[in-house]
């Protein structure tokens, strides 16, 4: 369950608004279950005077990830909800086959803004193809609080959100032996697997997962891992986006190998893992490397 929808209310909103769309899944693929949220690619306005190339250069350079929003006039509609419900749908119109309903779970209203929260529910949890002209990213709390996904910055408005309002961060799980709800403080990390060369294996380890290296299964930062695909010669590459759960971790690789009950060894922006069920690929990307510091997904 999403503790944060307890703090919600569904009474119809009476007064002109802005709304952010909190459009959420909970993915309950692994043996914890984890949030995923669905920001909208956005940018900052161009001048006007701006050439079409600069205006892309420019849109490439101020592009964020941000919540889906509007301008809701109350006088010009019924029901807050019933309008809000129009706009997420249509947000994921072309995407309808892939999800079996999506839900108002109410609202939190601050000052003259609203906080629409909806639930998703897709067809499948599959890692999906994404690219630089992806429009809508399913991002994971990790990436929010550290602000970015794939180097696409996650806009302040988002991070700072639930940084105000922690109740809507934690899942809460039914404990059998206490019969109470407890909440889930473990979340996965978002890691990442480069695959030089070949975008057709990219998609293969997306379906399956990362192989083992040395008995281990390694992954990296962003940073670390499009530095390993910069070395490589080839102009085309793959790269895996995962979500890791890191378990008991050490910084102490001789504590990793003996002791059974370390799940994860972390040094320099890798992270081994000893188990294949901690990972979930989320999705994967091309990666066009078109020079030694000029590489893009």
């Amino acid at each position: 369950m999403y503790k944060g929808i307890q703090y919600l209310s569904n009474e119809n909103i009476t007064k002109d608004v802005k709304v952010q769309m909190v459009v959420y899944h909970i993915d309950k693929s692994m043996n914890i279950p984890f949030l995923r949220f669905y920001l909208l690619k956005d940018c900052e306005q161009p001048a006007e005077n701006c050439s079409e190339s600069s205006i892309q250069s420019f849109i490439e350079e101020n592009e964020y990830l941000t919540f889906p929003s509007i301008d809701y006039r109350a006088h010009d509609h019924f029901l807050f909800t019933l309008y809000c419900q129009s706009v997420v749908e249509s947000l994921f119109q072309e995407e309808m086959q892939y999800i079996h309903n999506i839900q108002h779970r109410g609202h939190y209203v601050d000052d003259n803004t609203a906080y629409a929260f909806f639930e998703i529910t897709p067809t499948t949890t599959e890692a999906e193809y994404m690219s630089k002209g992806t429009f809508i990213w399913p991002v994971l709390m990790n990436e929010i609080m550290n602000g970015s996904c794939c180097s696409i910055p996650i806009h302040s408005l988002v991070t700072s959100f639930f940084i105000n309002n922690p109740n809507y961060i934690h899942l809460t799980q039914f404990d059998d032996v206490d019969n109470t709800d407890v909440l889930v403080y473990d979340m996965p990390v978002v890691v990442y697997y480069p695959v030089p060369t070949d975008i057709k294996k990219a998609k293969f380890i997306a379906m399956f997962g990362s192989p083992r290296i040395d008995g281990n299964f390694v992954f990296y930062s962003y940073s670390n891992a499009m530095d390993i695909l910069k070395k490589e010669k080839n102009k085309y590459h793959g790269l895996v986006r995962i979500a890791l759960y890191a378990g008991n971790a050490t910084i102490d690789k001789k504590e990793f190998e003996e002791d059974s009950d370390i799940n994860t060894f972390y040094y320099g922006n890798e992270y081994h893992a000893k188990e294949y069920v901690q990972q979930k690929p989320l999705s994967y990307h091309h990666v066009v490397n078109k020079g030694e510091y000029n590489i893009t997904i």
